[in-house]
């Protein structure tokens, strides 16, 4: 027996909806958007400090720790969207064709 969106409209039952999860996407898109602009930060303080390194110079020690903290800024920031992408994929619209 086949139970499918179609025969359950010609029956007249409606066919059931698929809730997604918005709190939780609307909290990553936050997260998302922090952590955009805390990466660009972080590309210019990586600019700096790598420029820096490049001169030579005494004591480097905190330029290294900015490339570091850049390096997992920018990580951390790829991950949130890949797992923000991840939660958009299965909406209606995204990138399937919208449902009527």
């Amino acid at each position: 027996m086949e139970n499918n969106n179609q025969t359950l409209q010609e029956s007249g039952v409606k066919a059931p909806v698929k809730e997604y999860n918005t709190k939780r996407l609307v909290r990553l898109t936050t997260i998302t958007t922090i952590l955009c602009f805390m990466s660009i930060l972080a590309l210019i303080m990586l600019y700096l400090s790598l420029s820096d390194i490049a001169k030579g110079g005494q004591d480097l020690k905190l330029e290294w720790f900015v490339v570091g903290l850049s390096f997992v800024i920018l990580a951390v920031f790829i991950v949130v969207v890949m797992i923000t992408i991840a939660f958009l994929l299965p909406m209606p619209g995204f990138f399937g064709k919208k449902k009527k």
